[in-house]
């Protein structure tokens, strides 16, 4: 059940108290690491050919932050429809555009529905699929039950299209595809559960939720998932907020494959990254807590896994 891997601090002490990190993104292109800091209002550069400059410095060459307006919940890769220079970020009132250049946050691509403000929400985790439409959840400030829900662009003019409508989410997290593209993998962390959906060709919907793997943890009784990604043999990993590890899950039968201890309490998002797509990349919060453990709020890697990632897809409007 135990994986091997080597972890290591790739930058410690970045997520300050009372932040967030999540939503770790490979830029191959730029050969830089992107992730966000949701409650620190933060959006974080690592740039992967310096990793050996100055290992575990918050301050080092290698690492640049940008100050952001509002939360944000991800960063995502555009295509050129979008800008040979851009980024989307996904933030509490919209989905937006970033200049990687100039620094700046652009043009809002996608409103935050107006449904969406009674109970007040916020963007959250979100992903381009794979045809290049941007799925991204909410989450209500209040955490209240069953109000949030999951996005997909493309709906019409004045908005995303709303799916599973049937179903209430209270925080939409990690987003995934299987590698057909025709599975959907979806997170609503107090479930304590990975969910599938089969995507439908038509209309670009979702159908069929099943439960596909619990994850609960005997250990941590009150970890939860949070973000996820899927490797390259198309199984699941998922970060286990509160429960200090990544699980990696059968993307099939949902069997629960390995674990990866990590030295921080409130893991938050996996993703594959590096020359090789061979290197795990978590990140974690920080709450102030001594329960925290030894590095909250540090990015961490994983090497040695024996497993390669998938590249992430690509926003296209």
């Amino acid at each position: 059940f135990k994986m091997s891997g080597t972890v290591d601090v790739v930058v410690d002490g970045v997520v300050a108290k009372d932040g967030l990190g999540e939503g770790p993104l490979w830029d191959a292109a730029r050969g830089l690491l992107w992730f966000v800091d949701i409650r620190g209002k933060k959006l974080h550069r690592w740039e992967y050919s310096k990793k050996n400059e100055v290992a575990g410095r918050a301050d080092g060459p290698q690492l640049r932050s940008y100050a952001m307006p509002q939360m944000l919940g991800c960063v995502m890769l555009a295509d050129e429809s979008l800008g040979t220079d851009s980024l989307v970020l996904g933030m509490e009132d919209g989905v937006y555009l970033f200049d990687t250049v100039s620094g700046e946050v652009g043009r809002k691509l996608i409103p935050l529905p107006a449904a969406d403000m009674d109970p007040p929400k916020r963007f959250n985790d979100g992903k381009p699929g794979p045809d290049g439409r941007i799925w991204i959840g909410t989450i209500c400030h209040n955490k209240e039950s069953g109000k949030a829900k999951l996005y997909v662009s493309g709906g019409s003019a004045s908005g995303p299209q709303l799916l599973d409508a049937e179903v209430g989410t209270t925080v939409s997290n990690g987003l995934g595809w299987s590698a057909s593209g025709k599975v959907f993998y979806f997170v609503d962390s107090p479930e304590k559960c990975i969910f599938a959906y089969d995507t439908e060709a038509s209309g670009g919907g979702i159908a069929n939720r099943r439960v596909l793997a619990h994850c609960a943890l005997e250990e941590a009784p009150s970890a939860v998932p949070d973000g996820m990604c899927v490797d390259a043999e198309g199984h699941i990993w998922v970060a286990m907020y509160g429960g200090g590890c990544v699980l990696r899950f059968d993307g099939t039968t949902g069997a629960k494959l390995a674990k990866i201890s990590l030295p921080a309490d409130r893991i938050t998002c996996p993703t594959f990254g590096g020359n090789d797509l061979d290197e795990l990349f978590v990140t974690s919060g920080n709450n102030g807590s001594e329960q925290d453990g030894n590095h909250p709020g540090a990015l961490f890697r994983i090497t040695g896994l024996g497993v390669r990632g998938v590249a992430p897809y690509k926003a296209h409007l």
